[in-house]
């Protein structure tokens, strides 16, 4: 977490995508940590998960240009 923050800091991001696989729980709850942390930042998170399949890209593609647009 240190580390996420200090990059955070020092590029001065104006949001963060977190992008973990499906059916991973290890980085699935990390994903918690991830964005209570940020928000204390500051810092808008995407969570995105995927299973790598092509099925959901489309909708991937949209949920990133929301976010896009709302840290803009």
């Amino acid at each position: 977490m240190d580390f996420i923050k200090m990059l955070a800091k020092e590029y001065q991001v104006d949001g963060l995508v977190y992008y973990t696989l499906k059916f991973c729980d290890n980085f699935g709850v990390q994903s918690i940590r991830v964005k209570e942390e940020m928000k204390k930042e500051g810092v808008p998170v995407l969570h995105l998960e995927s299973d790598y399949s092509e099925g959901g890209t489309e909708q991937l593609g949209n949920r990133i240009d929301a976010f896009l647009e709302m840290i803009a």
